[in-house]
């Protein structure tokens, strides 16, 4: 029997259900029309895979992620690897399986063309990164949380997360997230934040947005800085992250500050306008580092 709880504000569900087979617990994510795994065990994967099917299919919705533990002979089912993260669930290797229940949803004209955007931000040579003048940085707190939408608004259209109501954010700070923001003359000029899971010791870096007339002076470069030395503050020791794959900006960051390629999961999520492919990259078994400026 699956048991529900809604979310607040985000339009999506947390749901769990328990088999003689399998277990999970999921999301419903309506927003992005996908099912995404937060956890599952099972003796039997293809029932799991065909239980998942079913449900999204009578629910309306196109694509299911399914991370599961790597194993050393792959026997993944009917659903196909799109990447894989080190260290993913409390230090295992872990495979993000996807599911489609319409082909147009799994397919996807432009990845040829991102992939080789992909080689051209390995192959560049990168001049270290230096400080901006003139900018503070520093935590967000609920106060700052209006304007921070502001500037949300104008960097997307769309976006997989309602991080353009101010509850929402609120929110995160309360369940255990941690902001940054990039400040000159008093405005909040960019944004990044970290969504930590505690119990799996891992931390997504994710909502990078720069304002416009802001873009070029390496702001979501420092953020990222602030953001990894934070997290190993609080003992987090596998950091990832989505970055769009059309974006050269946002994977040479991750790029730079040696994340590893993971994968690209196709069509992932409702960004900018359309659905776009994310490219996965992740950093394992964090170490001190010396600063980047």
């Amino acid at each position: 029997m699956a048991v529900y709880e809604n979310k607040i504000e985000t339009n999506n569900s947390s749901w769990v259900y328990k088999s003689k087979n399998f277990e999970l617990e999921a999301t419903v994510d309506y927003r992005n029309k996908r099912i995404w795994v937060i956890r599952c065990q099972y003796q039997d994967i293809m029932k799991m895979q065909d239980y998942l099917h079913s449900y999204a299919v009578e629910s309306g919705l196109e694509k299911i992620i399914l991370p599961v533990i790597e194993q050393k002979e792959e026997n993944y089912g009917l659903f196909k690897p799109e990447g894989r993260i080190k260290g993913y669930f409390n230090g295992k290797d872990t495979v993000f399986l996807a599911g489609y229940t319409r082909p147009r949803r799994g397919f996807s004209p432009n990845l040829t063309v991102e992939r080789k955007l992909l080689d051209d931000v390995m192959k560049k040579e990168y001049k270290k990164i230096h400080h901006p003048k003139g900018y503070e940085f520093r935590n967000a707190t609920r106060d700052d949380t209006k304007e921070m939408t502001e500037v949300f608004s104008e960097v997307f259209e769309t976006y997989p997360s309602p991080v353009f109501k101010p509850e929402y954010l609120i929110k995160r700070m309360e369940d255990g997230d941690i902001f940054w923001l990039a400040i000159i003359h008093g405005k909040i000029v960019a944004i990044s934040s970290a969504e930590i899971d505690y119990r799996n010791s891992r931390a997504e870096m994710t909502d990078f947005a720069t304002l416009p007339d802001y873009r070029g002076q390496e702001l979501a470069s420092v953020l990222m800085d602030k953001m990894g030395k934070e997290c190993r503050g609080l003992g987090i020791n596998c950091l990832f992250s989505l970055a769009r794959a059309s974006s050269f900006g946002m994977n040479s960051v991750f790029y730079r500050h040696g994340f590893v390629f993971g994968g690209t999961l196709t069509n992932n999520c409702d960004i900018c306008g359309g659905y776009e492919n994310m490219n996965i990259w992740y950093l394992y078994d964090i170490a001190p580092t010396n600063d980047l400026f």
